[in-house]
């Protein structure tokens, strides 16, 4: 088992290539993945930020102006935004990527084909631990941090 950074250990629920197959073939079942398409959107609207909204509705133009690894700091100068407005765009355009070209990656894991391309952008843009952390913020800003901990206390009690 892995400690995370609390020194709690950590159960891994897919272990092997196998399982993390099966998994992600459940997941990408076509009802499913409309299911995670919504909830993109649906957490976008949740979040209830124009700023957000704007850029993501943008986010292809920015693309065109500025390297991924840029927008994903959050460290660019766009007028009455934060950092986060910046940042959480891009890791919900990513998720929306990843989503969207995730069964065809099944179906054709051949890695010269060009969704590959936009495969390795966003992965050399963005570790998976910074991405799942900053999807956790995103998560915790439209469900509150109370609820946040009594779902972690809860999970904590069932022993995952």
């Amino acid at each position: 088992m892995k400690k995370n950074k609390n020194g709690k250990a950590e159960k891994r629920l897919l272990i092997t290539p196998a399982q993390a197959k099966t998994a992600l073939s459940m997941f990408l079942q076509h009802p499913e993945k409309m299911k995670l398409e919504k909830g993109i959107t649906a957490l976008l609207e949740k979040l209830k930020n124009p700023a957000v909204n704007r850029i993501f509705d943008n986010y292809p133009d920015l693309l065109q102006q500025y390297d991924l690894e840029e927008l994903l700091s959050g460290n660019l100068k766009i007028p009455d935004t934060n950092k986060q407005d910046v940042k959480t765009p891009g890791i919900l355009s990513c998720l929306q990527v990843l989503v969207y070209f995730c069964y065809d990656l099944k179906e054709n894991p051949n890695p010269a084909h060009h969704q590959f391309d936009s495969l390795r952008y966003i992965l050399k843009s963005i570790t998976a631990s910074e991405f799942i952390n900053e999807l956790l913020l995103v998560v915790i800003t439209v469900t509150g941090v109370d609820y946040y901990k009594k779902y972690r206390q809860k999970n904590t009690a069932l022993q995952f």
